[in-house]
């Protein structure tokens, strides 16, 4: 008994790196390093393994530095301005307007057209998108008519980046949560960098109730840490 308690660390290191080894956090290239330059070897491989780890599980700095938070703790600056846009009724789409004056980045744009062209490919569409780019003037025109707590204020709204937008289909549910299309894009979306924004049961995170419309561009590489951390965007972001 007295040797197995000797023992237990070393298997439950050896069953550590073996799960690091499984999973491509540590690589064949690092072992044989740690093994040839011994004590350095092995500062070294504890300093990737910390970057990798760091990697896997959330977000780099270069991140933290590139992805745009919005909400109410973090408002954007006075005289924001989002990337340069397109108007989406000039161009060919996969999907429907509600309005003729809705906007979006150039990037993001591009990759929403490729995620409806894929569920379009794949027999499902009718995806309606409602509501896009709103200026300043147009987020506090929304915030003074809108009933407390169910619009951001200005300079607080995802819409004032470019990089979000809200889309429903035509439904008899009465609710986009129960469609199909809304199950395509919580299963999907993440393939083209996408983040459902504000998801049910991160309320008390977000500050945002349920949303399940509003979709968010982060990035694909993002999207998909995100969606396999199962994390909003504050979680992520450490904000």
């Amino acid at each position: 008994m007295k040797k197995l308690g000797c023992l237990l660390p070393i298997i439950v290191i050896i069953l550590i790196i073996g799960g690091l080894i499984y999973t491509g956090v540590i690589t064949e290239t690092m072992l044989y390093s740690w093994a040839d330059r011994g004590l350095s070897g092995a500062i070294g491989l504890l300093q990737s393994l910390q970057d990798e780890l760091r990697s896997k599980t959330g977000a780099t700095e270069e991140e933290k530095a590139s992805l745009l938070l919005v909400n109410a703790e973090h408002p954007l600056p006075d005289g924001y301005e989002p990337a340069p846009m397109v108007r989406l009724f000039d161009q060919k789409r996969h999907f429907l307007l509600a309005r003729d004056d809705l906007y979006l980045t150039e990037e993001v744009f591009e990759a929403a057209n490729r995620m409806f062209k894929a569920a379009e490919d794949e027999g499902l569409n009718g995806f309606i998108m409602t509501s896009a780019y709103r200026s300043r003037d147009k987020q506090e025109e929304i915030y003074q008519e809108s009933a407390a707590g169910l619009a951001q204020k200005p300079g607080c709204s995802e819409h004032e980046t470019g990089l979000a937008f809200d889309v429903t289909a035509r439904t008899s549910t009465g609710s986009f949560a129960y469609t199909e299309q809304c199950r395509w894009l919580l299963a999907h979306c993440h393939e083209y960098g996408f983040i459902q924004r504000y998801p049910e049961g991160k309320e008390s995170i977000t500050g945002i109730s349920y949303e399940p419309w509003h979709y968010r561009y982060v990035g694909v590489e993002t999207a998909k840490k995100m969606k396999r951390l199962g994390v909003t965007l504050e979680e992520y972001l450490g904000g």
